[in-house]
């Protein structure tokens, strides 16, 4: 990856261009990895799912043009409150320069909350950007509590895009004027049994911890 964006940390982590962003989800909403791309042509690609699902994309970040998207949800490599900073900052670098590059193309760009050490991982998001977007589980409602706050931040009235969950995620998507859209290739999921959740306990054994 030659190019280098301009950034306004002394992490150089690209700094987007709050140009680009949408002001609208624009359908339909996909999961890159999780569903065929040969039948998601176009609309808003996100990236809530295991991560060796789009590891090739910081190696081919034009195959992303070729889906025919008009907007992007950042990439999202998981990186829990247990993940060693070091962790965060080259999950991180790799989102945003992604999401810049992307920018170049004329894509417009959702930033992903959906991510531990918040303070590292909106490094490169400029003062009034308004499009988020995070991952939602049942089990975690307070999850979207704290990324709508921590979205609040950069805008008095951000818009929030709420991907998968159920029931009590669609309600306090109502409640909190966000947009949910349901995982139609998780329709059996239940609560307890979140990626995040797992994510974090697999973390705390690593460190020694019990979750």
């Amino acid at each position: 990856m030659d190019l280098i964006f301009p950034s306004d940390n002394d992490l150089g982590i690209p700094t987007l261009d709050v140009a680009l962003q949408p002001s609208a989800l624009e359908a339909p909403l996909w999961c890159w990895g999780r569903e065929a791309r040969s039948k998601c042509r176009g609309g808003t690609a996100c990236f809530y799912a295991d991560d060796y699902r789009f590891t090739a994309i910081w190696e081919n970040p034009d195959a992303i043009i070729q889906s025919g998207v008009s907007s992007v949800v950042e990439v999202n490599y998981s990186v829990v409150e247990a993940s060693p900073r070091a962790v965060a900052v080259w999950a991180t670098y790799r989102k945003r320069w992604l999401a810049r590059y992307w920018q170049t193309l004329g894509l417009r760009i959702w930033v992903d909350l959906c991510a531990g050490h918040a303070d590292i991982n909106l490094l490169g998001v400029p003062s009034g950007w308004r499009a988020f977007a995070t991952r939602g589980w049942d089990s975690r409602i307070e999850d979207l509590d704290d990324e709508l706050d921590l979205a609040r931040t950069f805008h008095d009235s951000p818009m929030l895009l709420v991907w998968a969950g159920g029931a009590l995620v669609a309600q306090w998507c109502r409640e909190h004027g966000a947009i949910h859209v349901p995982d139609p290739t998780n329709a059996k999921w239940r609560p307890g049994q979140g990626t995040r959740r797992r994510l974090r306990e697999a973390a705390l054994s690593l460190f020694g911890e019990q979750p």
